[in-house]
This record gives structure tokens, C-alpha cells and sequence, in this order.
């Protein structure tokens, strides 16, 4: 006795549309930038601390000169450049770039890799990136769940 089996393939038609209803998924991440951006803000304001590790504190002497003079006393904000690079759009040395599946938010500052690691002539190392928390990892995951739940049912 032989036996006819048939089948049909119903996935592909579907996988198709769902590929079609998400067009690009880069759109959801085009969204992280900003949050990413207001990660960094939070890094400054805390002084290393959101991102899990607490700046060095300026020497007292550097401190002093700096406060004579009118200028920001807080760690890595001496002319503001760094920080406006990480948390402002279209700040000198900022960058954003969106690839298939990641985005990347950093600085291009001539100095920033002497803050990052330090010198010898006296300046402490300082994790200008930090480790984003995991509350702030799963409002990532989230933000860009939500945009691609939207394409989806949109």
C-alpha cells in the first residue's frame, strides 16, 4: 500500500511578511541613541558612579587653580568637549553608527583615551564608558522590543 504525503510549506509566506512588516529593523535602533546619549549624561552628573565605578576626585592643588579661575571643577569637565561629545547630537569628536544590529555612540576627543587610562604625569585613570546598569540594559531591550513589536502590528 502506498501512501501520499503533501506538503505545503505555509512558513515561508509567513517568515516573508514578517520580514516585509519589519523593513528595516536599524529604524528600532536609530531610537537607542538618545537613551544611550542621556547614559552618558548620567555618567558625568554621577562622576563615573551610574556606569559602576566612581571617578578619582581632581587633586586638591589642580582643584583650587581650577575654581580661581572660573572653571567646571567636577573630573573630565575642564572644557566640556568630552562630555558634549557623549551626550549631545552633533557635538565636535561625537559619533553615532548604526550597523545591521548594533549602535555604537562614542567620542573621537584627541585627549579622551588619556582620561580613559591615565598618565604618567599624574592623571588617574577614569572609566569614561562604565557598565550600564541592568536596569538601564533592559530599557535598551525594551525601547527597542517596542519598535519592532509597533512594525510588526503596524
Amino acid at each position: 500500500m502506498t501512501e501520499r504525503v503533501v506538503i505545503h510549506d505555509t512558513v515561508t509566506p509567513l517568515l516573508e511578511e514578517l520580514r516585509r512588516r519589519l523593513g528595516n529593523p536599524r529604524v528600532a535602533l536609530t531610537d537607542l541613541v538618545p537613551e544611550i546619549r542621556a547614559y552618558f549624561a548620567r555618567q558625568f552628573e554621577t562622576e563615573g558612579s551610574e556606569g559602576g565605578s566612581s571617578w578619582a576626585p581632581l587633586n586638591a592643588a589642580p582643584m583650587e587653580k581650577k575654581a580661581k579661575m572660573g572653571l567646571d571643577v567636577r573630573p573630565l569637565m575642564l572644557t566640556g568637549t568630552l562630555w558634549a561629545s557623549l551626550t549631545q547630537e552633533g557635538a565636535k569628536y561625537g559619533y553615532a553608527v548604526l550597523g545591521e544590529h548594533s549602535v555604537r555612540v562614542g567620542t573621537r576627543d584627541p585627549v579622551a583615551h588619556l582620561l580613559q587610562q591615565g598618565t604618567t604625569r599624574g592623571i588617574p585613570p577614569r572609566d569614561i564608558e562604565g557598565e550600564p546598569s541592568a536596569q538601564a540594559v533592559e530599557r535598551f531591550a525594551d525601547l527597542v522590543g517596542h519598535d519592532l513589536l509597533d512594525a510588526l502590528l503596524g
